[in-house]
C-alpha cells in the first residue's frame, strides 16, 4: 500500500550517501530542489552566480543541519562548469545527481530571437 510508514522513511533517506550538484539554487525552482535533496539526506554541492543568494541558500541549509558546500560559478563558462565539478569530485570523491536548473525567463516568441542572441550576445540563450 503506498503511503505506509514505511514508504515515507524510506522516501525521507533516499539520498542518503549521495552527492548532488544543482545549478541556479540562488532562487526559485533550484532553491526548492537544493533544499528537497538536503532534507532527504543528500550532500550538497550547490552553485550560482549570484553569491549573496548563493550564501543565504546555505545559511538555510546549513541552519537545518543539513551538509551543504557552495561555489559561485557562471554555467555560461565552460571553464568554471569543468573546476566546479572538478571541485565538487575533490570535496566529496564524486557526483551522484547532477540537476542543471539555472535558467533566465526570456519573454520573447522563438521568431524574435535574433542571430546575436543565438551566438552569445543574451544571456537568457547562453544559460
Amino acid at each position: 500500500m503506498r503511503g505506509a510508514p514505511s514508504d515515507t522513511i524510506r522516501a525521507a533517506n533516499r539520498y542518503a550517501h549521495k552527492i548532488a550538484s544543482l545549478t541556479g539554487v540562488a532562487s526559485g525552482i533550484g532553491r526548492a530542489t537544493a533544499r528537497r535533496l538536503a532534507a532527504e539526506a543528500a550532500c550538497a554541492f550547490d552553485l550560482d552566480i549570484d553569491e549573496a543568494k548563493l550564501a543565504e541558500t546555505e545559511a538555510e541549509i546549513t541552519s537545518a543541519g543539513q551538509q551543504l558546500s557552495r561555489r559561485v560559478t557562471d554555467v555560461r563558462s565552460d571553464p568554471e562548469c569543468r573546476a566546479a565539478a572538478e571541485a565538487c569530485v575533490a570535496t566529496y570523491g564524486g557526483i551522484d545527481v547532477l540537476g542543471n536548473i539555472a535558467g533566465i525567463a526570456n519573454q520573447r516568441h522563438v521568431h524574435q530571437v535574433t542571430e546575436e542572441d543565438r551566438s552569445g550576445g543574451s544571456p537568457q540563450l547562453t544559460v
